[in-house]
């Protein structure tokens, strides 16, 4: 066998060992992007039970704005 072939199939078989590293960074790439796909969905599902459950009801906030309403006038009428 000749230099030159030698050389050749040196050089194929570092281009196949190659594409098999670029396909298994590849996977690993998609891996990781679907668990932070799911760790970004489980996060953003739990943000929205979190704000739907402190959703003020009408009653709520007029409790709210009468307290505020009621320190307001009792720190203007000590200020004045």
């Amino acid at each position: 066998m000749t230099a030159a072939k030698k050389y050749e199939m040196i050089v194929i078989i570092i281009q196949q060992i190659f594409e098999i590293k670029k396909k298994e960074y590849a996977d690993q790439l998609m891996q990781r992007r679907r668990r932070l796909a799911e760790l970004f969905n489980s996060e953003m599902n739990g943000w929205k039970l979190e704000v739907m459950a402190r959703v003020e009801t009408v009653v709520d906030r007029k409790k709210r704005y009468r307290v505020f309403l009621l320190q307001w006038l009792i720190i203007t009428s000590i200020i004045l």
